[in-house]
């Protein structure tokens, strides 16, 4: 078989489930990182100027890795259970809190709180749920495309 020399053709070829799980992998590695560096110095300005709750912009700041956390643990596991999806990202996103909080106290001009933790927790629960619907909902609709093309029916109805 003749390889395909046009870089589109390529590029549409879907990943393997390596590939997948090296960019998940890489991808919540590197925002794990830029969660630390943020928290290695004292806060940015810009961000304390938006006149916002810190726990609102923690729990932002970890629903983002709730939902990194999540489509890791798919590509590595592929289960979609609701344990593996939602509940083991967000124990892994809380210690990840924890850590930072403690990380925190030894940063000048910053602080642990255990309210930041919370908030942690929320929004990686947030996060990871979010990406499960949104999984779900992806499939069901493939599920549901490959059964009307197929001449079956689905159980939506």
């Amino acid at each position: 078989m003749q390889r395909p020399s046009n870089p589109a053709v390529i590029l549409a070829r879907p990943l393997s489930s390596t590939a997948r799980r090296l960019i998940a992998g890489v991808m919540l590695l590197l925002y794990v990182l830029l969660i630390f560096g943020g928290s290695s110095g004292p806060a940015p300005g810009a961000i304390t100027s938006l006149g916002l709750p810190d726990y609102l912009l923690h729990a932002a700041e970890f629903a983002v890795l709730g939902f990194l956390c999540s489509r890791w643990l798919l590509h590595l596991t592929l289960k979609t259970g609701i344990r593996v999806l939602v509940l083991i990202p967000m124990a892994l996103c809380a210690l990840y809190g924890i850590s930072d909080e403690i990380h925190q106290s030894f940063v000048p001009e910053r602080d642990p709180a255990v309210a930041d933790v919370l908030a942690d927790v929320v929004g990686s629960f947030i996060g990871a749920l979010t990406y499960r619907m949104a999984l779900l909902s992806h499939l069901g609709r493939t599920v549901g495309e490959g059964l009307s093309r197929s001449g079956g029916r689905s159980r939506r109805g």
